[in-house]
């Protein structure tokens, strides 16, 4: 009875000391390290060597979709309405901010120039008028009526003027040579923005 005892207590022991010797060797293993063999080493014609740093490049293929900030789109529309009289870029082409794009014309523009023109000489009439009037209301020469219709007047015509004047310059045209009588035929759209041209809906002679 005494040797069936001994033998249970020794197998006991031995298996307590092989579970503790594999847990040992488990948390020895780093699975960061890949084992090559010696006839893998020799099938991929594997060398040793030096660590040197270098540049991979690879090219990936996918489908999607890019789709950029708010920011980053631009529509391009025309102040005045007109003919298209050349398109001066293409689709996929790269584009500076404040680069030509279109060239536009036509008797809209002139039309424009024309009235901006008129109202400008307009102007210099009708204020002269109001400073004389406003010199006599305030010596009793003139009635009050009299002096606040030629203030009307001069405030009408400058806000039309006014009006004209910012739809030119937002076209970039020179005033003062407008002002003069030299009309141009033609105004340029450029880009408000730097980036990709991804679409062109327009043709020369266009609307």
């Amino acid at each position: 009875m005494k040797n069936i005892y001994l033998i249970i207590n020794v197998l006991t022991l031995l298996a307590v000391v092989s579970c503790k010797h594999e847990a040992k060797n488990e948390t020895q293993t780093d699975e960061s390290i890949i084992e090559i063999s010696k006839e893998q080493f020799l099938t991929e014609n594997m060398e040793l060597g030096k660590v040197v740093q270098t540049e991979i490049k690879e090219k990936i293929a996918f489908t999607g979709k890019i789709v950029p900030k708010i920011n980053g789109v631009a529509k391009i529309s025309v102040p005045v309405a007109g003919k298209i009289i050349s398109v001066i870029t293409t689709k996929g082409q790269h584009i500076n901010a404040n680069e030509i794009l279109l060239k536009v014309g036509g008797n809209e523009l002139i039309d424009l120039q024309q009235a901006f023109a008129s109202s400008s000489a307009k102007i210099k009439q009708l204020k002269s008028d109001y400073d004389k009037a406003k010199q006599l209301f305030e010596e009793n020469i003139k009635t009050e009526s009299e002096y606040m219709l030629s203030e009307s007047d001069y405030k009408v015509e400058w806000a039309n003027y006014s009006a004209l004047k910012v739809k030119l310059q937002n076209i970039g045209l020179n005033l003062e040579s407008i002002e003069k009588g030299a009309y141009t035929s033609h105004y340029f759209i450029k880009s408000p923005i730097a980036g990709q041209v991804s679409e062109v809906n327009i043709v020369r002679g266009q609307y």
